[in-house]
C-alpha cells in the first residue's frame, strides 16, 4: 500500500495549550481519509501543520516519502472552512484564474460542477451567500485535479442539496486516483464518503484506521435493567461507552460477547445486539454523547 501522507509525532502549541499531541497517521495514496472530532479537537490544527501554513513544535510531514517541496503545490489544494478567494472577482474570473496558473486545471469539469452548484458564474465573489461561496471554493479545487485535496469542513454553509454535490465530488476525486483528507464533525457525511477514518480527542489519536474495520469490530448491545438492578453496576462491566435511557440501556463494546455475559451476569435482560453505526464509534471515542454516559 503507497503512503500519499506520513504524519509522525506531530505536536503543536498554543501558549499554554497542546492543540496537537504525538499524532501520527498514515494516510494511504487514493483514500478518502475523514478526521472526526469535536470542535477544537485539533483538526484543523493538524491540516495547516500537514501543509507548512503552521510550524509545527514537533513532528514529521512527508509526502510520498518527501517533505514539503514548493512544487508539490502545484499538484496540492486546500479549501479552508471559511472562502479564501478573492471578493472582487466573479466566478468566472476565478476559473479563468485557476486555469492559467494551475496546469492541470480542468476546465470542462469546473463547468460541469459549477451547473450542478447551480451557481452564478457572472457573480462577483463578494455579492454570494456563504453557500454559494463555500461551493465556488470547492468548485476550483477539484477542478484543478490535483493529487491530493484538503479540505477543512468542506459541507459547511452548504445547503443540502449542494453538501450531497460536494460529498459526491470526494467520491469522484478518490476513484479516479486522488488522495482526499478532510475534517468534519458531521458523522453521517463522513460514514458515507469516507473509507478511513481518525478520531481527534483533545489533541491525540483517539481511534485511526479503516471504517470498515472500524465498524465490525464494534458491536452495541441494548439492555434493560429489571426492578432491584442498581444502574451504578454498569461501572463495573461498561467498555467504552455506556448511554442511559430511563432503565435501558445502550453499551458500546469491542469484546460484545464478554460484555453481554456480564450483563446478563450483573441482572440485566439483553434486549438486542446490533452492528455499531459510526456514529456510535464516534460517541465512544470522541469524548462526547447524545445522552448521559458514566
Amino acid at each position: 500500500m503507497s503512503i500519499a501522507v506520513s504524519i509522525q509525532k506531530l505536536a503543536k502549541r498554543y501558549g499554554k495549550t497542546q492543540a496537537l499531541a504525538n499524532v501520527s497517521l498514515e494516510i494511504p495514496a487514493g483514500a478518502a481519509y475523514a478526521l472526526l472530532g469535536k470542535n477544537g479537537a485539533g483538526k484543523t490544527t493538524l491540516l495547516n501543520c500537514t501543509l507548512g501554513l503552521t510550524s509545527p513544535n514537533a513532528g514529521t510531514v512527508l509526502f510520498n516519502g518527501e517533505t514539503l517541496q514548493w512544487h508539490m503545490f502545484e499538484h496540492i489544494a486546500y479549501v479552508p472552512d471559511g472562502c479564501a478567494l478573492y471578493d472582487a472577482l466573479t466566478i468566472a474570473q476565478h476559473v479563468a484564474m485557476f486555469a492559467g496558473q494551475v496546469r492541470s486545471f480542468d476546465c470542462d469539469y469546473a463547468d460541469r460542477i459549477l451547473k450542478r452548484f447551480e451557481l452564478p458564474v457572472a457573480r462577483r465573489m463578494g455579492a454570494l451567500s456563504r453557500g454559494q461561496k463555500a461551493a465556488a471554493a470547492v468548485t476550483v479545487a477539484f477542478a484543478s485535479r490535483p493529487q491530493l485535496v484538503l479540505l477543512d469542513e468542506p459541507t459547511a454553509g452548504l445547503d443540502p442539496g449542494a453538501q450531497r454535490i460536494a460529498l459526491d465530488l470526494v467520491v469522484e476525486a478518490a476513484a479516479c486516483g486522488a488522495t482526499v483528507l478532510l475534517s468534519s464533525h458531521n458523522v453521517a457525511h463522513i460514514e458515507r464518503v469516507a473509507d478511513h477514518v481518525a478520531i481527534l480527542r483533545s489533541g491525540v489519536i483517539a481511534l485511526d484506521g479503516p471504517l470498515d474495520e472500524l465498524l465490525s469490530r464494534h458491536r452495541v448491545i441494548e439492555a434493560i435493567a429489571p426492578n432491584g438492578v442498581a444502574l451504578p453496576t454498569l461501572d463495573a462491566v461498561a467498555p467504552e461507552a455506556i448511554e442511559r435511557i430511563g432503565t435501558m440501556v445502550r453499551v458500546f463494546s469491542s469484546d460484545a460477547d464478554r460484555t453481554r455475559a456480564q450483563l446478563v451476569g450483573a441482572g440485566f435482560d439483553i434486549a438486542k445486539m446490533t452492528d455499531s453505526s459510526l456514529e456510535d464509534v464516534y460517541f465512544a471515542h470522541a469524548g462526547a454523547s447524545p445522552a448521559e454516559r458514566h
